[in-house]
């Protein structure tokens, strides 16, 4: 009887292991509009254009023409309307950061910035939304103040209202649903980057990583499970 309830809690921490592991993906994403002006960080569209359901939740919207918002993840490279990249895409619930931009810190620097990205508000061209964009790019360990870069208002920048902002960002950490979550990582195109970030809420909400507690309860019952397949072989 022993050997069966050990042996169920294994199965079960496997699952579990199973459903929270998640894994950067390739995909095709084109950057189909940015607003009035590149300054216009809240009104950022892209679209993947094969949109593989098996990665990105059968709820995902299929179709040439679907769009979606996009947050700019990277201070230091330009992105122009049409360019499209071959892209790795990585949930904030991998365990895996390797193909992104800014893997040290990862994952709780992408999960501030998908946190600030929410704090937009509008689609008009404003102080506060740039704050907030600076934001994103100071937690994710680009240059404070940003380095000017053409088309983008930097006399907007306040050092007091992005420190505010990074504070406010840390209680949305347990918001923030690291499954849904994605990091969009341009491959290089011609010389240009670009990285982005992207709340797909067709993906199913799930977990971080294995807790600890998940973890010991599969070492117990993987011992277990050879211990009596010992005994059986011993008699």
């Amino acid at each position: 009887m022993l050997r069966r309830i050990v042996s169920s809690v294994a199965l079960a921490a496997v699952f579990a292991t199973g459903a929270q592991a998640q894994s950067p993906f390739l995909e095709n994403f084109t950057f189909v509009s940015a607003g009035t002006s590149g300054q216009q960080f809240n009104d950022y569209f892209g679209r993947f254009n094969n949109a593989d359901v098996a990665n990105l939740g059968v709820a995902f919207p299929t179709g040439p023409t679907t769009q979606f918002q996009v947050w700019c993840a990277d201070e230091v490279d330009g992105v122009a309307v049409g360019d499209t990249y071959n892209v790795w895409v990585t949930p904030l619930s991998a365990s895996d950061f390797s193909k992104t931009y800014k893997p040290l810190g990862a994952p709780t620097n992408y999960r501030r910035a998908a946190g600030l990205s929410t704090q937009m508000s509008g689609t008009a061209i404003s102080a506060a939304n740039d704050n907030v964009q600076y934001s994103i790019w100071d937690v994710l360990g680009y240059s404070r103040p940003p380095t000017p870069e053409p088309g983008y208002n930097f006399t907007d920048y306040n050092s007091t209202t992005v420190n505010a902002d990074e504070a406010i960002a840390n209680t949305f950490l347990n918001n923030v649903n690291l499954n849904q979550w994605l990091v969009i990582t341009a491959t290089t195109r011609d010389g240009r980057k670009q990285e982005l970030l992207f709340n797909d809420t067709s993906r199913p909400f799930e977990t971080p990583v294995p807790e600890p507690g998940t973890m010991a309860m599969l070492a117990l019952g993987l011992v277990g499970m050879a211990g009596a397949g010992f005994r059986r072989r011993r008699k």
